[in-house]
């Protein structure tokens, strides 16, 4: 089923119900959008969640340490404190 719509001047298009749904993309769907021979492809995609292993943890408790090391790495006691913290201007 073709049909013709209109690119908005913000680069936006409605997708007709029917072609969604012959497409299998719901509302919320995540796509992969790709130029391919001078067409616009839609795919739908399905992330998963990856479960981290003990090398991601212990890789990311390196970069933790590394940033607490430089100075780069802050905790915030509450949303307060981070919001005041972000309100100073950079040094």
């Amino acid at each position: 089923m073709a049909t013709l719509r209109r690119i908005s001047d913000r680069n936006q298009i409605t997708l007709p119900p029917l072609i969604m749904k012959e497409a299998g993309i719901t509302y919320g769907s995540i796509v992969e959008i790709e130029a391919r021979d001078g067409k616009i492809i839609l795919e739908p995609r399905e992330i998963k969640e990856k479960d981290l292993g003990k090398e991601d943890w212990d890789a990311m408790d390196r970069l933790v340490r590394r940033q607490v090391k430089r100075g780069e790495y802050v905790e915030y006691p509450d949303p307060h404190a981070a919001k005041k913290h972000f309100s100073r201007p950079p040094k």
